[in-house]
């Protein structure tokens, strides 16, 4: 079994030598990958295609049971490919960054109040799916 440490109101842990202080730049990466597998419960529906130009911000993919949630591109660029596994499952989007980056202009949001309180019920109820997942569904009832 491994050894375990375990910190308690801060305590620090004695270690040999000193971390040196200097910074490193590191190069930004060329390729990002969103991947439906980090959001629990949700089945996507890609809709951009490989070779597509997008801008941070932009709709990568959708849950198909809660069409309003909408994943969105971390950088600027082209849509390099949609890796899927079994069953033309997802599992990735990956996207070819460019050098210059350009988001998504989403204007201002004017509303009225019945228009945000049906905006909020949505988004409650994309909150509640994304809490409680497909679990509950799949309870058998005797």
């Amino acid at each position: 079994m491994a050894n375990v440490i375990k910190l308690r109101k801060g305590l620090n842990i004695n270690l040999k030598g000193k971390a040196t202080e200097q910074k490193r730049s590191i190069p930004a990466c060329e390729e990002y990958a969103l991947s439906p597998d980090c959001f629990e419960g949700m089945v996507p529906k890609v809709v951009v295609r490989e070779g597509d130009k997008v801008k941070a911000g932009d709709t990568l993919f959708v849950n198909k049971l809660c069409p309003d949630v909408r994943f969105a591109s971390p950088v600027s660029g082209t849509v390099s490919a949609i890796v899927r596994g079994e069953r033309r499952k997802v599992l990735c989007v990956k996207v070819k960054a460019d050098t210059n980056q350009v988001y998504a202009d989403f204007g201002i949001l004017s509303i009225d109040r019945a228009e945000f309180h049906r905006q909020l019920a949505s988004f409650k109820q994309s909150l509640r799916f994304a809490v409680t997942g497909h679990r509950l569904n799949h309870i058998n009832k005797s």
